[in-house]
């Protein structure tokens, strides 16, 4: 339904399954003359939506006569998008943000939830933007592209790597990436610049704070989780965020909050696109 100015300095929007935070009104949805933007749950009216086998679900009749102009970049998505515990395609399975040799040693591993292939193309890409530079200087903090997709082929529930040329586990990633992943960020998964799923890591409250309260809203599911890397090199180890259950027992987890999908594991395990399907 469309928002309404109020009273309250701060406003928490649920774009299903994303929830944004945001303490302006232009953040929350309302022009600066008080005129409520036609937002509604599952994204900006007219969108178009992205699921996560590649799909896309068309507006309303309704929603395309009154299209909003910034469709593609709301930053939301429809409840079953990327939505694992649904099958229904590709979501963010495992992060490493700094790893035994320091923090150019960091991976990101995609699972296919679907029963089918997906093709990993150019229309895909994993975007990372920073959150440890504080509440002063976030909103300046702007998405980079980790990695695009070339056209690899993810097997049924199975998974692909990116990683940095640093990277220090096995097996070997499947292609790499130069950018960095900070260790409190929010890497998020696109197609067509249409977010699919995302996913927010804090490490200490100040960082918390920037995730959830960002005047230029950051893209997160739920709660943050908390790394178990903190911005030092008293934490250049192998664990990693990973999705549950995890391991062999693949990531069917997604109840659309970071919080509680991810778990922090001592040791990391990651997947390539060689490894076999899971579960």
């Amino acid at each position: 339904m469309p928002l309404r100015r109020h009273s309250l300095a701060v406003r928490f929007v649920a774009l299903a399954p994303f929830v944004v935070f945001c303490i302006s009104a232009q953040a929350c949805g309302v022009d600066g003359d008080g005129v409520a933007l036609p937002i509604f749950e599952g994204g900006i009216e007219g969108s178009t939506i992205a699921n996560g086998d590649g799909s896309t679900d068309a507006p309303s009749d309704a929603s395309q006569d009154a299209r909003a102009s910034d469709a593609a970049t709301d930053g939301s998505k429809n409840d079953d998008a990327g939505d694992a515990s649904t099958a229904s395609g590709l979501v963010i399975s495992q992060v490493q943000s700094r790893g035994t040799a320091a923090g150019n040693d960091e991976f990101v591993e995609i699972y296919n939830a679907s029963s089918a292939p997906i093709t990993f193309d150019a229309s895909w890409t994993v975007t990372v933007r920073n959150a440890t530079g504080g509440v002063a200087t976030c909103a300046a903090a702007t998405p980079s592209v980790l990695f695009t997709g070339s056209g690899q082929v993810i097997g049924a529930h199975k998974h692909l790597l990116f990683a940095t040329s640093n990277y220090a586990d096995s097996p070997a990633a499947d292609a790499t990436f130069s950018a960095g992943i900070p260790d409190a960020a929010s890497p998020v998964l696109l197609q067509t610049g249409v977010a699919v799923d995302a996913l927010c890591f804090q490490y200490d409250a100040a960082t918390t704070t920037t995730l959830t309260t960002c005047t230029v809203a950051y893209v997160c599911e739920g709660t943050p989780v908390l790394n178990p890397h903190d911005n030092t090199s008293g934490t250049n180890s192998d664990a990693a965020l990973e999705r549950k259950p995890g391991g062999n027992s693949g990531n069917t987890v997604d109840a659309n909050d970071n919080a509680t999908d991810f778990q922090s594991i001592a040791t990391a395990d990651p997947h390539d696109l060689a490894s076999a399907a899971v579960p």
